[in-house]
């Protein structure tokens, strides 16, 4: 789609949707390649693989968000 800017609901006005399309693609892609890893080590629970990727403060208090993140593989 050919925009100029978007005006998302918080953080800085985006004005290359594209590129940012672009780089999270990548970034997912490459965080389903580290959940793809860990679990290849074998059985794991979302809460195991959350805690190898952030630090414990971070699955503590956004615990709802890393969960998410890590149950929501089925994008890779």
């Amino acid at each position: 789609m050919s925009l100029s800017k978007l005006y998302p609901g918080h953080g800085d006005v985006i004005e290359d949707h594209v590129e940012l399309i672009s780089r999270r693609l990548v970034f997912h892609g490459e965080r389903c390649a580290e959940i793809t890893a860990i679990l290849g080590e074998g059985a794991a629970t979302a809460v195991d693989v959350a805690g190898r990727l952030w630090p414990a403060p971070i699955v503590r208090d956004q615990r709802t968000l890393t969960l998410w993140e890590v149950l929501d593989i089925s994008t890779c």
